[in-house]
């Protein structure tokens, strides 16, 4: 039971990447009826919270998720799993800033960055530095985001894989346009819009249209404004997010 649990939850955190949300609770409820009849591992319980407060964040069900995040983080304190403890809190800090609490969520992150086991997982890091990036951006500090952008490139050339560089890209949009640079922006979130859309990230890629649609509202084109909120919003309620 206990196996199984895990293999029905591992299949709850695949499903999301194809942004099939109804699929991945489906499964995580079945993980956790195949838990309760099994042997109460903590060690397999904390992974399930884990799993579960992803998918919660994923359908922007935030308090259950900081919930199971909370439940998640003592889990893995009382087994002695710091890593594991701090890859939680930075899970954390990123939904907090997602929930519309940027300063909190760079607060949590960088709290999260010294339990993280660098020569374990590089990438880890590298994660946390980029969301503390994106957040920044969230908070308008486009000076100092575009400061460290320059300083992160090695880390980006490093450990980035495709959908990190897509992400990238719309961070930089954000600064073109936090900076007065509309023209750069706009062309950077079309770019990113389309990147996001090809690699099957639905998702990302209505984010991008909002993004650029508020571009374009800058722009004063609001003939496209309204056909861009209108795609991002059929988008938003095919994946079941409707808080977005």
């Amino acid at each position: 039971a206990d196996l199984r649990a895990r293999a029905w939850a591992e299949m709850a955190n695949a499903l999301p990447a194809n942004d099939d949300l109804a699929q991945a609770e489906t499964a995580m409820v079945r993980a956790l009826e195949l838990q309760a009849e099994g042997t109460g591992s903590e060690s397999l319980l904390a992974r399930l919270a884990d799993l579960s407060a992803s998918l919660f964040c994923d359908q922007r069900r935030f308090a259950e998720g900081f919930q199971m995040l909370d439940t998640a983080y003592t889990l893995y304190q009382r087994l002695g799993a710091s890593h594991d403890a701090g890859r939680v809190l930075v899970m954390k800090g990123l939904y907090t800033g997602y929930a519309g609490n940027a300063e909190e969520g760079v607060q949590i992150l960088a709290q999260a960055l010294p339990a993280i086991e660098r020569d374990r997982d590089p990438r880890m890091v590298f994660r946390t530095l980029h969301n503390i990036l994106l957040f920044r951006v969230e908070l308008g500090e486009f000076e100092e985001a575009r400061r460290q952008l320059q300083r992160m490139r090695p880390l980006y050339n490093r450990y980035a894989g495709p959908h990190d560089w897509v992400k990238l890209r719309g961070i930089e949009a954000k600064v073109a346009l936090g900076l007065g640079d509309l023209p750069r922006a706009e062309a950077i979130f079309r770019e990113a819009r389309r990147d996001f859309d090809s690699s099957g990230l639905g998702y990302q890629a209505a984010i991008s249209t909002l993004d650029l649609a508020a571009v374009c509202l800058r722009l004063g084109n609001k003939v496209e404004v309204r056909r861009l909120v209108s795609e991002a919003v059929a988008t938003f309620r095919a994946l079941g997010v409707e808080r977005d």
